[in-house]
């Protein structure tokens, strides 16, 4: 009778252990899924988040750009202002405008010709064994004599710029040019 009821112990341990490795079995699928399911919310939020972002990131470029012709627009109407007033600078209590003369450009464009001209003149630098015109001595000949053969003169023209205080407390300064690009630029949060 023992081997009988040992027989009958060994079967119902076997049965056991099988369930028992079904169980683990079924869990670690169920397991396996759960992971499965989760990465694929990862995937939907990632994909939000990157739809989100674009969405923000065309608003941005919309609203800069929309702000930035607008401060062309008035850029330029106060610069128009600000050369009808005939005045170099006006202050105003939220900034200045400023009319500044710009440099003229000389440009050599016919070195050839200019070259031996230049060399009498002493309009010329020697950078290690190089010709080139000098560009300071140029300038102060042209205002003396006037244009040597060779070079072309491209007059100066009157810069327009503006420089706002700000609105926090005087701690924005932006310093723009008609043209609308940003010339200087210091913010203080």
């Amino acid at each position: 009778m023992t081997s009988f009821m040992e027989e009958l112990l060994r079967e119902v341990e076997a049965a056991e252990e099988r369930r028992h490795l079904e169980l683990t079995r079924t869990r670690a699928d169920e397991a396996l899924g759960a992971i499965a399911v989760l990465e694929s919310e990862l995937d939907a939020i990632n994909r939000t988040c990157d739809e989100e972002q674009q969405l923000i990131e065309e608003y941005r470029t919309r609203q800069t750009e929309k702000n930035r012709k607008r401060i062309s627009w008035i850029a330029f109407s106060l610069e128009q202002y600000a050369r009808t007033t005939g005045m170099k600078t006006i202050e105003l209590p939220r900034g200045e405008l400023r009319l500044r003369q710009g440099k003229a450009k000389l440009e050599v464009i016919d070195p050839q010709v200019f070259l031996p001209i230049a060399e009498r003149k002493g309009l010329l630098r020697i950078k290690q064994a190089t010709k080139e015109p000098d560009m300071l001595a140029l300038h102060t000949y042209v205002k003396r004599f006037g244009v040597p053969p060779g070079v072309a003169l491209t007059p100066a023209t009157v810069n327009f710029s503006y420089k706002t205080k700000g609105n926090n407390n005087g701690k924005q300064q932006a310093q723009i040019g008609s043209d609308g690009n940003t010339v200087e630029a210091e913010v203080a949060a």
